[in-house]
């Protein structure tokens, strides 16, 4: 699986939703995975260690992943994930922190992380 995300800036003391698209690894064109069909998702936000967890939601948490209706690159209707963080969540200092995406499936098999990489948490004056 892959994930198409676009953003790479989080706000630190703000809200702020974003949405993840599970593809298919590879597949040209862009095959989406119907994220209906997954039992569980965990986004984190972790401190530069990788092993400190600053920020943790779930799928199984209601509000915090939720899988909303879209439409991809061709227009056709998805599914996907849309997480939720508040200002609450949102506390640590601006900076570099690791922060990934991970699914599992109907199998109840965790799967690699659908992106794990670096994000940068933009300082937010008031």
């Amino acid at each position: 699986t892959n994930g198409l995300l676009t953003m790479s800036n989080l706000y630190n003391n703000s809200g702020q939703t974003f949405k993840t698209q599970i593809t298919e690894s590879g597949s040209d064109p862009v095959v989406t995975i119907d994220a209906s069909s997954f039992t569980e998702a965990v986004y984190r936000i972790y401190a530069a260690d990788c092993t400190t967890v600053l920020v943790e939601k779930k799928l199984s948490v209601p509000t915090e992943i939720v899988v909303i209706a879209d439409v991809d690159q061709y227009g056709n209707t998805i599914n996907v994930f849309k997480t939720t963080l508040t200002a609450a969540d949102m506390t640590m200092a601006a900076g570099q922190y690791k922060h990934q995406f991970v699914v599992t499936n109907s199998d109840n098999l965790k799967l690699p992380p659908v992106f794990q990489n670096t994000v940068t948490i933009v300082e937010v004056c008031d």
